[in-house]
């Protein structure tokens, strides 16, 4: 029985991370929706909410990405950047957000 929940556990946090690398950009705009976050800021809201531990090798490429596509931007502070989201980056979020939730309910029983 404790091989069974080793494995749902396993399951469980294989799956977690898989699936907050997949949605990473959705969930830095979503996060980005209700307001402004430094890098480290993602860091905190990913792991708060998903229990999974990304490094800033993970966090930075993205948030480059989605500001070289026009859909953050980043102030500089004091002593960090910080990131919000352009109008185009609203309008995106809400278009992604819509496909994927068609996509998960593809996936439902």
């Amino acid at each position: 029985m404790k091989d069974i929940e080793y494995e749902l556990t396993n399951v469980e946090q294989t799956v977690r991370h898989k699936c907050v690398k997949i949605f990473l950009d959705l969930i830095i705009l979503s996060s980005l929706k209700r307001k402004e976050l430094s890098g480290y800021d993602v860091m905190t809201v990913v792991y708060d909410k998903f229990h999974v531990l990304l490094s800033p090798g993970t966090i930075y490429p993205v948030l480059n990405s989605l500001k070289g596509k026009g859909l953050v931007q980043a102030k500089p502070t004091r002593r960090k950047k910080v990131y919000t989201l352009t109008d185009r980056g609203m309008t995106y979020t809400h278009l992604l957000s819509e496909e994927y939730d068609k996509f998960y309910s593809q996936l439902k029983y």
